[in-house]
């Protein structure tokens, strides 16, 4: 079966609505992998709007299995991931909306414009919320050398790079080249479709491009639109190596805890796909 990886961010939204100190994402962190998660991510965005550079130091230092760390392809986050070395490094191209929430490249959103997680959109907040999604255009031309020079980077550094992107062939050809070790699919537009007659076209677009970035070498993760109610397609795609999943873990751990939650999750995933190898991630 594939991996179930936990990202924090809701947490760590939650907490600075208040700017406490909890819930503290370190703590819910220990309960997903003792629960069976087989890896955290959380996003680091430049404002810190939600995840502190304390929490990626503590989660480094605690996370005992595979952390993830995303972020812009800025100089500041990359110089910050550069230092922390976590096992991998998301990048997030340009293209957050004003809420703070990254589209994934190719989603057609324009910089500024109201995106998920903003009042009265739908979106968790982290890095690959559902929000809405137009073609899956040619976002990272022109970005190529300054992508390629961040992968570049954060390998020298011993890091796993992966980059988080549309389910279109010529984009995951694309990240390929850059060199990068892994694509995040991006599953927004299949979840906001799931249920109608665009189903199943969102449905082959992920098959195909986890398929085609697998034939290239690539670690295929989805990040963003798995949840208990639509992941069942979705988990049996055997080129899926893991799944990053957020708000809707988090969303239901607070019916049954964060560790119930996580261990269902699982049992579904477990389930779909029962004869895959896990991936080592």
């Amino acid at each position: 079966m594939a991996e179930l990886i936990v990202n924090l961010d809701s947490v760590a939204m939650l907490r600075e609505v208040r700017r406490t100190f909890e819930p503290d994402p370190v703590q819910v962190a220990a309960l997903a992998e003792a629960a069976g998660a087989a890896g955290i991510s959380v996003h680091l965005r430049e404002d810190r709007r939600h995840v502190q550079d304390r929490d990626i130091r503590v989660l480094k230092e605690t996370v005992k299995t595979s952390f993830t760390l995303a972020i812009a392809p800025s100089e500041p986050l990359l110089l910050v991931a550069e230092a922390l070395r976590p096992d991998w490094v998301t990048l997030v191209p340009p293209g957050a909306s004003s809420s703070g929430t990254a589209r994934a490249v190719g989603s057609g959103a324009a910089p500024g414009s109201p995106g998920p997680g903003a009042p009265g959109t739908p979106g968790d907040g982290s890095y690959g919320s559902h929000g809405s999604h137009g073609s899956t255009g040619r976002d990272l031309t022109g970005r190529e050398e300054g992508l390629g020079q961040a992968v570049e980077m954060l390998k020298r550094a011993g890091i796993r790079v992966g980059l988080l992107v549309q389910p279109d062939l010529d984009l995951v050809k694309l990240a390929a080249g850059l060199g990068v070790q892994g694509v995040n699919l991006h599953a927004g537009s299949y979840a906001e479709r799931f249920g109608t007659a665009g189903e199943e076209r969102e449905f082959e677009s992920i098959e195909n491009a986890a398929e085609y970035a697998q034939k290239l070498g690539l670690k295929v993760r989805i990040a963003e639109g798995a949840d208990f109610r639509n992941g069942g397609p979705l988990f049996g795609i055997g080129a899926v190596a893991a799944f990053e999943v957020g708000h809707a873990l988090m969303a239901r751990a607070l019916l049954a805890g964060i560790g119930e939650a996580v261990r269902e999750l699982i049992g579904l995933m477990r389930a779909a796909r029962p004869a895959v190898p896990q991936y080592r991630s």
